[in-house]
């Protein structure tokens, strides 16, 4: 009896640690997902953040060297608060994106009070409106202000890991 009690014991650690996900338990809430749905056969990112701080989401070249565009130029919409709505990217003819290859970026475009980090989540919907979701963090420091995610198609949405961040440099 001492046996079976202990392994049920044991189990109960384990599927208790695991649901826990090992660490605190805090789970990230990411600001709404308000960009519209887009169109059969287009492909769009979309940018929510946890923490009321100015992100924007920039589209670069295919070796991430020069942004094209960025969410407010292509939709007007320009989210200075995670906790309040998304941007969004669509890839589309008028956008100039609906081939060839980008890389999805994430700028901490403006300090707020002692916030130094967002957690953001980069929401995919490619080509066939099947929907992926890809995570991560975007900082407040210098030489670290620009994230590239991914690299994406902009045909059919498929996309690669980057998870690099960059140092801009301005040349005059």
């Amino acid at each position: 009896m001492k046996r079976t009690s202990l392994i049920v014991l044991a189990l109960f650690v384990v599927l208790v640690v695991a649901g826990c996900g090992g660490g605190d338990g805090a789970t990230v809430e990411f600001g709404p997902n308000d960009a519209p749905s887009p169109d059969d056969g287009v492909v769009q990112v979309a940018l929510v953040w946890d923490e009321p701080v100015d992100l924007d989401l920039e589209v670069w070249d295919k070796d991430g060297v020069s942004p094209i565009t960025a969410a407010s130029i292509e939709n007007g919409v320009d989210v200075f608060d995670g906790t309040e709505g998304a941007e969004y990217v669509d890839f589309t003819d008028e956008a100039e994106l609906s081939s060839g290859t980008y890389v999805v970026s994430v700028y901490f475009a403006e300090e707020a009070g002692d916030i130094g980090s967002a957690e953001v989540q980069l929401i995919i919907t490619d080509s066939d409106g099947d929907v992926s979701e890809y995570e991560g963090t975007a900082l407040w420091e210098e030489g670290k202000d620009q994230w590239h995610a991914f690299e994406i198609d902009g045909a059919t949405g498929e996309y690669s890991e980057i998870d690099e961040y960059i140092e801009i440099t301005v040349s005059e």
